[in-house]
């Protein structure tokens, strides 16, 4: 279990986040990471929600592309329901939702872009948890009549442009997709085993994919007779499934020399190219007959699903869409026709709250896919509780402690892709640039303000300079790239120096333990380090 800040003591933490706010200032929560592990953070009772994002975020290495992730809670009926990242915690969690003094939030991906948009290895791992979760246990983008196609396609203005790079080696296009996304998820998780074992966990998986009920009669294939119960009951569905699992085997085979990181790329490329509802959010909903269906929220139309999810009757792009509004549990969709009219659809929701976060996630997604940047009208719209409406009436300026954001997207997908690409640059320039430091110039100007000429004492003063640098941010992407890892000496490789330079020897080694142990702008020291050896 992964911790991070500081714990308060137990006397403030015995009592309930709700009550007695001003003498409580701390607020402990527990996030359910992707993998299912548990992360503990305790914030400030003011804390925003993107403060406790960074920090979750920290603990797994994602620095530069937190924009792609969320926490979300459950409410009273059991719906999901997304964190506003710019709005308190404690103004959105209820007293309900807090055990023994301790909230509970998980981890999700909010915005599904393609693989190579995202730079960072761990950012690609993190997202790809989250799709096999999706794909494996909640049934998500699973179209029936997409799993028996041997390439998917996604719609022709779809905002993703992956299967640009879609390209495999081998003819993999010939085989069913369910075929391939469940061999890629074999080979990312358990890599190349023995061929009794590959076969095996390619069978468990796709039937998992397939959401079969009846196991058993699928996994013995001498037994002629269909299974009593579940999809799989019927001779011609054991036939396709059999050959499904062929298909899958063979595939597999392909995949034995493929690293687990290259199979969650790949399985993310197959997915964002093949399946036309990938990094679709679903909400459960009623229309204006009471029939139940789902509303899935994707990056480039809004969908309407059976409740199985796996049957799409209805698909409306956001040019289509004119207007986005709610009333209580209501909400409504303004979509215009082909004759120039304009038709509206209703859907009522399980609470306000799940109205409110479906209305949040049409406005949110298409800021983020299709907008060049966050409209102004998007990013400063804010609404009052009762508290900020009744201060308002004796204050004429807004106060940002009694106002509350309605969205939080800040950046759009373009922007978050440049931003990580400038701060790696930046990290990556650092780097280079370091060693044509000119210490000569600064060491004289040094001299003339400190009475000490000692060289070791010249030495360290250009330190401060070279730490200008983000120091925990760069240190992911610069313990990623392989030329500077070679820069990490240890301190036994220093030769023996004389007996006049033993101050200086003495600090070479501390500084290099400190390289070996705590990685703290590892670049910057081992250039100062190879710099006065060659003073020496």
């Amino acid at each position: 279990m992964a911790s991070t800040g500081v714990l308060a003591d137990d006397e403030s933490l015995s009592s309930s986040p709700s009550c007695n706010r001003g003498r409580q200032r701390t607020i402990r929560i527990d996030v359910i990471l992707l993998d299912g592990t548990q992360c503990q953070v305790c914030l400030d009772y003011r804390a925003n929600g993107q403060d406790c994002l960074d920090k979750v975020c920290q603990c797994l290495g994602v620095f530069h592309e937190v924009d792609y992730f969320g926490l979300t809670y459950f409410g009273a009926k059991r719906e999901e329901l997304w964190v506003n990242m710019r709005n308190r915690l404690y103004q959105q969690l209820p007293t309900t939702l807090a055990l023994n003094g301790v909230y509970r939030l998980y981890l999700r991906v909010k915005f599904y872009v393609p693989p190579h948009m995202m730079l960072h290895q761990e950012t690609r791992h993190q997202v790809y948890l989250d799709v096999r979760s999706r794909l494996l246990d909640r049934h998500h983008w699973l179209l029936d009549k997409e799993l028996q196609q041997g390439q998917g396609s996604r719609s022709p203005d779809s905002g993703s442009d992956a299967s640009s790079s879609f390209d495999l080696e081998d003819n993999s296009h010939e085989e069913p997709l369910a075929a391939r996304l469940a061999a890629l998820i074999v080979q990312a998780d358990f890599g190349s085993g023995s061929l009794s074992s590959s076969n095996r966990l390619c069978r468990q998986i796709l039937s998992r994919l397939l959401d079969f009920n009846d196991e058993d009669s699928c996994y013995n294939d001498n037994d002629s007779s269909g299974g009593s119960g579940g999809s799989c009951g019927t001779d011609s569905f054991r036939e396709e499934f059999l050959e499904l699992c062929k298909s899958a085997m063979e595939y597999h085979n392909k995949l034995l020399e493929l690293s687990p990181t290259a199979a969650e790329y790949r399985l993310l490329q197959t997915a964002s190219a093949g399946l036309s509802m990938y990094g679709s959010h679903y909400h459960e909903a009623k229309d204006h007959l009471e029939s139940r269906l789902n509303v899935a929220v994707g990056p480039d139309a809004v969908w309407l699903c059976r409740p199985d999810a796996k049957t799409a009757f209805e698909r409306h792009p956001y040019p289509r869409v004119q207007q986005v509004t709610i009333s209580d549990r209501f909400l409504y969709l303004s979509l215009s026709q082909e004759n120039g009219s304009i038709r509206e659809m209703g859907f009522r929701l399980a609470s306000p709250k799940a109205a409110n976060c479906l209305y949040r996630c049409v406005t949110e997604t298409h800021s983020f896919f299709r907008c060049d940047t966050v409209r102004n009208n998007v990013a400063t719209k804010t609404c009052r509780d009762v508290k900020g409406a009744f201060v308002s009436l004796f204050v004429e300026r807004e106060l940002s402690s009694v106002r509350n954001f309605v969205f939080d997207v800040r950046r759009t997908a373009k922007e978050v892709h440049d931003n990580a690409r400038r701060q790696l640059h930046k990290c990556l320039s650092a780097a280079s640039a370091a060693p044509g430091i000119n210490f000569r110039k600064r060491e004289r100007r040094d001299s003339r303000q400190s009475t000490r000429t000692n060289s070791s004492t010249r030495a360290v003063a250009p330190m401060p300079n070279l730490l200008r640098c983000q120091r925990f941010n760069c240190i992911p992407a610069l313990r990623s790239h392989d030329g500077l890892r070679r820069l990490r000496q240890p301190a036994g490789d220093l030769p023996d120096l004389s007996s006049r330079n033993l101050h200086t020897a003495s600090l070479l080694c501390s500084l290099a333990r400190l390289i070996n142990t705590h990685c703290v702008c590892a670049c910057a020291i081992s250039f100062f380090c190879r710099y006065v050896w060659k003073q020496l």
